[in-house]
């Protein structure tokens, strides 16, 4: 697919353009891999699905055992472990990542899936949900086939997609289900769960609708005709863009305009009202503007070269006669010469008829900001949004981008460039050479001190921002990456602070503090927090983050797929269990494990750790966790 902002060839089903940022109509950005290209340095090791809760004295795992879907109650250890009713039914018996076992909010009712199949050519595999009260064998309440998404409400409804048309329902408890609509790409819902905003796509175009959850009204359009949409968090504030123009919808309102002349959003705060959004000016910057022609004058001098003129007469000896004679001869050598030069002349005058033709808008862009009611030019000379690791920064309007110092970029000498692409990289080069990156407040733009390549994490609340400096060894073909902070805010002087040099994966970012790992070989590293040391032979994407600390995998064999699980809670670690294969923390005392994994019989033994050193036995011939983190390398 291309990206409608910028003409960029994207892998299909992209949410955003890896070249200019612009979100693509029908995708959420997704929130884990918020900085765009840069996904690969992110944890993503560990498969999670939902399927475990605690909530009171209800603490279920589910599991997957017997080619079924089990549950234990961890807080009632005397209590019989459940089997329900349905065979789970995916050829490998071990669970996919996008599909999940889900309780209700009062811990009343499993969600739960059966005959699970997987086209090889699609994303999502598809499966029947099932509903059951839990703790009960008997045969569940079917609610539908062909899922590929769902979403448990708190009145113990559930919305899910159902495959083919993308249709979306809603069902109870009792198997009633309606439909909301069909060709349905995402959905969003507010946090009352009173409103879902979701979005159509048929024939490539992209629609946004909005309808009461009771479905006592009638579905509303919001907007038709999308290129690119930011939905808030709550939904109370909605960015469209429709053709080139920019609208505003709040509160399910009618759409107001914004601005003409937009190809793409960038941010979209409900908390201020604020809309920044990148728009492409009147003025043109064609090659003409950035070439300077160090070769007009030179080439005035030089003209078609003509046979005859290179036909020289010079004395030879007669090797009969033995005396000098004058004869003619053609110089090859200054002919061929002469026609390179003009040729190359040539080539220049049509380049020079054509600069005036080429326009590089592409380049030539604004950033604007809507607030207040009024819109203003943010910056002239716009980049691109360098994307975050964090949510937060979306909520409060702050976010950073780069943009380039335009009065320093040097004109390119015609005599360096022989064609357009060439002029093309250069001009590219120059531009790079001349990047710098920005915070954006909303109170003022803060010019950091270094290029960050990706913005990991920016917390406006605690007045600091993470981000990656890139740096590219030509002749190692390496790329190195040290992780710096800067502070954001009022008093903020753009400096930032080396954390960690030779950065190779972060692991997590959450209240303030980023988890990384440095010196990673074979998937393991050191783990640090912030820039204390915590841990050595740490395993990529092992990392599960609970509110009393963080959870992770060392020294993991992957003969057997096991490692040691350890927990971390800010000041100390502590071993929880050897030979895990997979684990769900629900807190620092209350662990389950799969302990003993057989790779060839794909089981192993299910314990509970509860913050005693022994394990509490729960269940064996186990194949895997819903909602825990799995090794896959």
């Amino acid at each position: 697919m291309k990206c409608a902002s910028c003409g960029g060839e994207l892998p299909k089903g992209a949410g955003f353009c890896f070249q200019c940022g612009a979100k693509q109509p029908g995708y959420r950005f997704p929130k884990k891999l918020a900085i765009g290209a840069a996904a690969f340095l992110l944890a993503v090791g560990g498969a999670c699905v939902v399927g475990a809760l605690l909530m009171g004295n209800h603490k279920y795992v589910a599991y997957l055992k017997d080619g079924g879907v089990n549950q234990a109650d961890l807080e009632h250890q005397r209590k019989k472990t459940v089997k329900y009713s349905g065979d789970y039914g995916e050829k490998d018996n071990n669970p996919d990542a996008y599909v999940k076992v889900e309780y209700s909010g009062d811990g009343k009712y499993i969600f739960y899936p059966t005959e699970v199949t997987r086209e090889s050519d699609t994303v999502y595999p598809e499966y029947c949900l099932n509903m059951q009260k839990v703790g009960k064998e008997d045969d569940p309440i079917k609610l539908d086939n062909s899922v590929w998404r769902y979403y448990v409400l708190e009145q113990d409804k559930v919305l899910y997609i159902k495959s083919g048309n993308n249709t979306l329902y809603i069902n109870d408890k009792k198997g009633n289900k309606e439909k909301i609509a069909s060709h349905v790409e995402d959905y969003h819902i507010d946090k009352d769960e009173k409103n879902i905003v979701w979005i159509e796509s048929e024939d490539g175009v992209y629609a946004i609708y909005q309808q009461d959850l009771a479905l006592k009204r009638e579905k509303k359009a919001l907007a038709t005709n999308v290129s690119f949409y930011d939905i808030s968090e709550n939904l109370k504030q909605i960015a469209v863009v429709e053709e080139d123009t920019l609208y505003v919808i709040k509160n399910f309102d009618d759409k107001k305009k914004i601005a003409s002349n937009v190809s793409g959003i960038v941010s979209n705060s409900e908390q201020t009202g604020s809309i920044c959004y990148i728009k492409v000016p009147d003025r043109v910057l064609t090659g003409a503007d950035i070439v300077e022609d160090d070769c007009l004058e030179s080439d005035a001098n030089i003209q078609e070269p003509y046979y005859d003129s290179y036909i020289v007469q010079r004395a030879e000896k007669n090797e009969f006669t033995g005396r000098y004679e004058r004869v003619e001869s053609f110089d090859q050598d200054a002919y061929d010469q002469a026609w390179e030069q003009y040729e190359a002349k040539e080539n220049r005058n049509e380049m020079r008829e054509g600069l005036k033709e080429l326009e590089f808008g592409a380049y030539m862009k604004e950033l604007y900001c809507f607030r207040n009611g009024k819109e203003e030019l943010v910056e002239e000379f716009y980049a691109e949004r360098v994307y975050d690791y964090g949510t937060e920064a979306k909520k409060d309007g702050v976010f950073a981008f780069n943009r380039y110092r335009m009065e320093e970029v040097p004109q390119i000498k015609m005599s360096e460039i022989e064609s357009f692409s060439d002029l093309a990289d250069l001009y590219i080069q120059n531009l790079n050479n001349v990047k710098e990156t920005c915070i954006y407040t909303e109170e003022e733009v803060i010019t950091l001190a270094e290029n960050l390549e990706y913005a990991v994490a920016l917390e406006p609340e605690k007045k600091i921002g993470y981000g990656l400096k890139a740096e590219t060894s030509e002749k190692e073909a390496t790329r190195t990456y040290t992780l710096m902070s800067f502070q954001i805010g009022e008093g903020s002087d753009g400096l930032c602070k080396t954390v960690a040099e030779d950065m190779d994966s972060i692991q997590m970012f959450i209240d303030g503090k980023i988890y990384y790992l440095a010196d990673v070989n074979e998937s393991a590293g050191e783990l640090y927090c912030n820039e204390e040391h915590i841990d050595s032979n740490v395993f990529v994407g092992s990392l599960e983050n609970v509110k009393d600390g963080v959870a992770y995998a060392v020294d993991y064999d992957s003969n057997k797929g096991r490692a040691t699980l350890k927990f971390y809670n800010g000041k100390e670690d502590r071993t929880i269990a050897d030979d895990v294969y997979a684990y769900h923390v629900f807190d620092e005392k209350n662990i389950a494990v799969l302990v003993d994994y057989s790779l060839d019989r794909k089981e192993g033994d299910l314990k509970y750790y509860s913050g005693k050193d022994k394990l509490l036995e729960i269940d064996e011939n186990v194949t895997a966790i819903f909602g825990g983190t799995v090794f896959y390398y």
